[in-house]
């Protein structure tokens, strides 16, 4: 037997080797994965004050943000604290196909109710924004704000623009023909009076809806949901000031009483005071004015694939799969080429109803 002198290896050079055989792991995972290089420096203070970042746009829970210039696209991504997630719904909007337009990208990172933010997403944002083929900016809320201001506030469309914005959580995958497909379906229905918005979701319909549906390439629907949402400017800014007026009367509450499944989650959200559901507002308008927002079909008719794919990482949604951001690295979900079938919209488009029924029909002359 040989024996060994306990002094050989003392404590402090065991984990000197630990650690350096950590990073040189993360390192090499990194590059695997074609992600951001991993970068020591923000780990030695995880938390900064949200007001040590320069603010370029003038906004709070009171004020919308409105930008010094328009573009015919401006895509919002939101984010807190999921800087692997966040990489991954970036990796996808920097392919987007911009059809020569003039595109921007907006990432809003909210402030915690300690008055930080988290650095790691912070440098995470500024290193894909830095490589990014589309102009983007990255923004830290200077107050914690939650996701009803996230959502809300972040654009404030000019009056009369003609931009549009897309926006999303930072667990949303996009293909690049989002902005393909939604000028199609924007120039198609322009004549539809009360559509109010255009959403990308085609995920998990449920199957009365789908057979319904069929192999139409789009939809409508009585409810809009926020999976990828583009509202037409003049709606959105209609809604902004609505909520603005209404936002602090307690007595009120954002009820669709024809919608007894989302108005249930409302209900249980209040209960908690968790101030997750900020959607059941938009819901609520969009009711009040008779609003629709049409959806598109496209998994349907593209061997599964779609125009986006949520994740549904951990969050106040969801508890989520905490590796779902490294589920989706080669786009199974979404559609990476385009097909003139997407966009061949039929003169009789169905309405979905909040219970999953048929109700009725838009036609386009």
């Amino acid at each position: 037997m040989i024996n060994m002198d306990k002094n050989i290896f003392p404590r402090q050079k065991v984990l000197h080797v630990v650690i350096s055989l950590l990073f040189l792991a993360l390192k090499f995972v990194s590059a695997l994965e074609g992600a951001v290089p991993f970068q020591p420096h923000v780990t030695k203070q995880l938390r900064q004050p949200c007001k040590s970042v320069p603010s370029e746009i003038d906004c709070s829970l009171d004020k919308v943000c409105e930008y010094e210039d328009e573009v015919d696209l401006r895509v919002i991504v939101m984010t807190y604290n999921r800087p692997e997630s966040l990489k991954q719904t970036l990796n996808h909007v920097q392919n987007l196909v911009t059809d020569g337009d003039k595109v921007k990208v907006e990432i809003w990172i909210d402030c915690s109710v300690d008055g930080t933010y988290d650095v790691i997403t912070y440098e995470t944002a500024k290193l894909m924004a830095v490589k990014s083929p589309i102009p983007t900016r990255v923004h830290v809320w200077p107050s914690h704000v939650g996701i009803y201001g996230q959502w809300i506030n972040t654009w404030g469309p000019k009056i009369n623009t003609t931009e549009h914005a897309l926006m999303v959580e930072d667990d949303i995958d996009i293909s690049p023909y989002v902005w393909v497909w939604l000028k199609a379906v924007r120039e198609y229905y322009k004549t539809v009076w009360n559509l109010g918005s255009y959403s990308l979701r085609d995920q998990w319909m449920g199957s009365k809806a789908e057979q319904i549906v069929g192999l139409d390439p789009v939809f409508f629907q009585r409810c809009g949901l926020p999976w990828g949402i583009i509202p037409k400017p003049d709606v959105w800014r209609d809604f902004q000031e609505w909520y603005m007026s209404i936002k602090n009367d307690t007595s009120f509450h954002p009820y669709v009483p024809e919608d007894k499944k989302h108005t249930k989650y409302y209900r249980f959200s209040e209960r908690k005071d968790n101030k997750s559901m900020w959607s059941m507002w938009f819901h609520y308008y969009n009711y009040m004015h008779e609003l629709l927002s049409i959806f598109p079909n496209v998994r349907a008719i593209g061997d599964g694939k779609g125009l986006e794919y949520n994740r549904r990482e951990p969050g106040l949604h969801f508890s989520g799969n905490r590796k779902a951001h490294r589920s989706n690295i080669n786009s199974e979900k979404i559609i990476t080429q385009w097909h003139s079938k997407y966009t061949d919209f039929p003169v009789r488009t169905k309405i979905i109803d909040y219970d999953s029924s048929l109700y009725g029909t838009v036609v386009v002359n």
